[in-house]
């Protein structure tokens, strides 16, 4: 049961509380010793401009951390987020967590969870 929890959480990360964006991250496997080059997607559902939305990654496996660069995002629209990760030549093939946090402009906050698998 819990694998097949994993790997659902693999394809879908949700962050609803700034202003109902939806997100995924992709691509969901890497391999091992590669530089990845991770995806973070949102869409404004709301009937209003979002302004000076920022978010953040973290891989505590890797001891990643980076913040991306403020955006805004109109009603019903869409945007994205990169972030370059290099991913350890020496991890082991498993599936590691993936914190992504989303800022906006009037101090909401929102973390979310995801998976991304490391293959050798």
């Amino acid at each position: 049961m819990k694998k097949i929890f994993l790997l659902l959480s693999l394809f879908v990360l949700t962050i609803s509380a700034v202003a109902g964006l939806i997100g995924h991250i992709y691509p969901d496997s890497v391999k091992s010793g590669e530089t990845a080059d991770i995806i973070v997607t949102f869409f404004n559902h709301a009937d209003s401009k979002e302004k000076d939305l920022r978010t953040s990654i973290y891989i505590p496996d890797f001891d990643f951390y980076d913040r991306g660069r403020e955006f805004d995002l109109k009603s019903e629209s869409s945007g994205k987020a990169h972030f370059l990760v290099d991913v350890p030549e020496d991890i082991k093939a498993d599936y590691y967590p993936v914190i992504v946090m989303l800022e906006g402009d009037e101090g909401q906050y929102e973390r979310s969870h995801s998976w991304i698998q490391i293959y050798r």
